[in-house]
């Protein structure tokens, strides 16, 4: 019996082995899978992205470099980042924090915090320190605080005996907000100094809770029961939280600077933007499903899908909703600038030779080709936007919404 295939099933055959091709397993070592960003922290110099294959900020010249996540020398991909008032860089990890000044030289912190498990830091630029937060099941997690960039801590106040600090925000006047759980209980503290703190009982039955932002005097705090959807509450402090939003998922939540505005992002459900204090909802358009928002007082940006939106990071001007590309993965050309025997290039200076090509690293903008899945024959699925790219831009959104699912499990952490 003879295979007779028509031209259209020859046509197809290369995008075929395209999909084969991304679903196979890459190598370990070669950041394997689809590269998706997860968070942006702006600093004085540049926002810096959290993606699945590490950071990736700008140089001095602008260009945009990669720093591995092999750099935090930890033995998961368990990791959280943050940035200290004075510039350096620290990745919180399931072993302590690990500590860059630029970028380039990552040494573990010695002292109280190494070994525990680190689950935020934030700079708090006002004070002219760091806080970091711990979630020990087999030990007290007071506040931590860091008045030299990084380098040493010291344990602040004890919020709760038997509480994990899971998540911190902080507002522009430097009111503080911190999330934690006591077994099932979701607990809340906010302070306008930094040494008085009030507690909230959140909820006494929760399976998750998440505090994304707080602008105003008033905390955006994620909170889900097992089974249930999950609900977005606005919270001030002593009063009972109001319920403004509930749905399957929630990704992302950002606030402020306008204390009546506030953006979320769930999977299948889009961008949405309320003006009113979270009374009403409207669809933002120019977004579809993002993993992060957040702004600095000037800008907003949006975690958005390389593949599928063309872009990794998109921004716009706060109170606005005319997004433009930041960052698209193509343009990561390098390493990040650094000596040869530096931590980070002795650690990914190997892996960037053996990349996934699903990272979209190193991809010209206008060439006509994105190479994806390695050296598949024929595999080249068309440039930015084309209609080579539908058959994979299904399976990108999928296996973005698959780890945002993991994600959920630990919340905060880029996994």
């Amino acid at each position: 019996m003879s295979l007779r295939l028509s031209n259209r099933a020859l046509v197809g055959i290369p995008a075929l082995a395209c999909l084969l091709a991304l679903l196979a397993p890459a190598p370990a070592d070669a950041h394997g899978g689809l590269h998706q960003s997860q968070a942006v922290v702006p600093t004085a110099e540049g926002p810096v992205v959290v993606s699945t294959y590490g950071l990736v900020a700008t140089n001095e010249d602008g260009d945009w470099q990669w720093v591995c996540e092999e750099v935090a020398q930890a033995g998961s991909s368990a990791w959280t980042f943050g940035t200290t008032p004075q510039g350096s860089w620290l990745m919180a990890t399931i072993d302590g924090l690990v500590r860059s000044p630029d970028r380039c030289v990552w040494t573990a912190v010695q002292g109280p915090l190494w070994g525990r498990y680190v689950t935020a830091v934030l700079g708090d630029a006002g004070r002219g320190g760091t806080w970091a937060l711990t979630g020990s099941s087999a030990e007290e997690n007071p506040l931590w605080w860091s008045q030299d960039d990084g380098q040493t801590w010291t344990a602040g106040p004890l919020l709760h005996p038997t509480a994990r600090l899971r998540s911190i925000a902080i507002e522009s006047d430097g009111r503080l907000w911190v999330q934690g759980m006591d077994g099932s209980m979701a607990l809340l503290w906010t302070s306008p100094d930094g040494e008085t703190w009030t507690e909230q009982v959140i909820d006494e039955n929760a399976f998750s809770a998440h505090v994304f932002a707080a602008a105003g005097g008033v905390a955006w705090l994620s909170l889900a029961h097992e089974g249930a959807p999950t609900r977005l509450l606005r919270v001030l402090p002593g009063q009972t939280p109001t319920a403004v939003w509930e749905g399957e998922t929630l990704d992302a939540v950002d606030a402020g600077p306008d204390p009546d505005e506030v953006w979320l992002s769930a999977a299948g459900q889009g961008t949405q933007r309320s003006r009113d204090g979270g009374e009403t909802w409207a669809a933002v358009d120019q977004l579809g499903d993002v993993a992060c928002l957040v702004n600095d007082g000037s800008d907003r940006w949006a975690c958005t899908d390389n593949w599928a939106d063309g872009a990794a990071v998109k921004v716009a001007a706060v109170g606005s909703t005319d997004f433009v590309e930041a960052l698209w993965f193509g343009d990561v050309r390098s390493v990040a600038d650094c000596p040869a025997d530096s931590t980070t290039r002795l650690a990914c200076d190997p892996l960037w030779a053996d990349l996934d090509p699903l990272s979209g690293f190193d991809q010209e903008r206008d060439s006509g080709e994105a190479r994806v899945g390695g050296d598949a024959p024929g595999c080249s699925c068309g440039g930015r936007g084309a209609a080579g790219l539908l058959p994979w831009v299904g399976l990108a959104a999928w296996r973005r919404r698959l780890r945002r699912k993991r994600a959920e499990k630990v919340p905060g952490v880029a996994c």
